[in-house]
């Protein structure tokens, strides 16, 4: 029985220490948690700011002057509750900010490659990131007379 007791704590042991190692420590995996929830506030912010376009034909001054068009609320940062950053850097240029506790390559990269948009083809192309401040330059794009989209597609493209 002693030694029943004492392989069962070896391998219980075992277990958690490769359970971290394979996973990662619970604080690495809350940092990736608040990564996944900032780069999917900024995603939904582009995707309000384009829809805003689409309506009122120019991008919004703050995300204030966004506040309750169409339900939105701009999502805060999950960890310090602070807003995110958006400045108008031309008549359908905008860049969002977000300071990240990891780099996109220090995750699943294949993760942050891509979002898809709800209309079919992907909105933009790259949505990689630093640890730290990091910012997305962000454009709207009209599509052809001939084939209107809503929203505009969006191009990405990290600030350097």
């Amino acid at each position: 029985m002693k030694y029943f007791s004492w392989i069962a704590i070896v391998f219980v042991a075992a277990a958690i220490i490769t359970g971290v190692f394979l996973v990662g420590s619970p604080t690495h995996q809350r940092l990736v948690r608040f990564d996944a929830r900032r780069l999917d506030n900024l995603q939904t912010i582009q995707y309000q700011v384009s829809s805003y376009f689409s309506s009122k034909g120019r991008l919004p001054i703050s995300l204030d002057e966004m506040k309750g068009f169409d339900g939105f609320i701009a999502p805060m940062d999950p960890e310090t509750r602070k807003p995110y950053e958006y400045t108008v850097s031309g008549e359908m240029q905008f860049k969002l900010c977000a300071n990240f506790s990891l780099s996109s390559n220090e995750q699943n990269k294949e993760r942050y490659s891509e979002y898809a948009s709800p209309y079919g083809k992907p909105s933009v192309s790259n949505w990689e990131y630093s640890a730290g401040r990091d910012c997305f330059d962000l454009k709207l794009e009209k599509a052809p007379a001939d084939k209107p989209t809503y929203p505009p597609s969006i191009t990405v493209t990290p600030a350097v």
